[in-house]
């Protein structure tokens, strides 16, 4: 993943202004929460630096247009329908080292194309939804709630080796989809792959009749029954070798089809 290119505040400027001020179109903020922030006292800055933020509060930063995040201690976004904690933002690489929640609509509709989050465990409703992914790879997620990742046009690849739990449309309107890893999944909702019509190359441990979709989707690998032809066998552990993979799966899939 690239390094965020901001331009963090000297700590003689940090220093010298108050909490929530601006230095150079970047946002500092000193403490670890803001119960009462509210944005309408700062709506033209670019960039957020944030040193000690443990908790981005539900409708925080929600359309601000803000392209850069400096929130290393950052552990929770919070969010409801709507009022994500960073939803509509201009952010495009999120690198969140300590980040372990997302809710509600807490990115939705951002510019977010690359995700660096290695201790994110629960991501909610619409979370990630209509953002600008490519790669995903997130190997303490366990938990993806209702269309988590939906109308994530660009994404390709997605490597979740520890989700346990993934809800109705977590992956729905994917279209460029083609790969995703989920050997410990034990739960899934329906229409999670709902028109991801490239989508060759499954890991899971389900059955074929463990997944559903709707009436009208019809172009998916659950729709055509052919789920247990994407389903790989041993162990990927991560993105790399998966794409690695993708040339002998695709033979076995040649075979399994002259099988069929």
């Amino acid at each position: 993943y690239k390094q965020l290119k901001i331009q963090i505040p000297k700590q003689d400027q940090i220093d010298d202004n108050q909490d929530c001020h601006l230095v150079n179109k970047c946002l500092v903020l000193k403490h670890q929460l803001y119960p009462n922030y509210s944005q309408k006292e700062h709506q033209n800055f670019k960039h957020l630096f944030a040193e000690r933020l443990l908790q981005v509060d539900e409708g925080m930063f929600t359309n601000v247009p803000i392209e850069t995040i400096f929130c290393p201690s950052l552990v929770r976004v919070c969010g409801r329908e709507y009022r994500g904690g960073f939803e509509g933002t201009t952010i495009e690489n999120v690198n969140l080292p300590n980040l372990t929640t997302v809710e509600h609509y807490g990115f939705w509709r951002c510019s977010v194309k690359q995700l660096f989050a290695p201790k994110l465990q629960h991501i909610g409703y619409f979370a990630f939804a209509n953002c600008s992914l490519v790669t995903v790879e997130l190997q303490q997620l366990k938990v993806v709630e209702n269309y988590g990742f939906s109308r994530c046009w660009k994404l390709k690849r997605a490597n979740l080796p520890s989700v346990v739990q993934m809800c109705a449309g977590a992956f729905c309107d994917c279209e460029r989809l083609e790969t995703l890893r989920v050997p410990k999944l034990q739960s899934v909702g329906n229409t999670v792959f709902n028109y991801c019509k490239r989508l060759r190359i499954v890991e899971t441990q389900l059955s074929q009749n463990e997944f559903s979709c709707c009436s009208w989707c019809k172009c998916c690998v659950v729709c055509k029954q052919q789920l247990h032809k994407a389903q790989l066998f041993g162990s990927i552990t991560n993105v790399k070798e998966l794409k690695d993979k993708q040339i002998k799966i695709r033979h076995l899939m040649l075979a399994l089809d002259k099988v069929h």
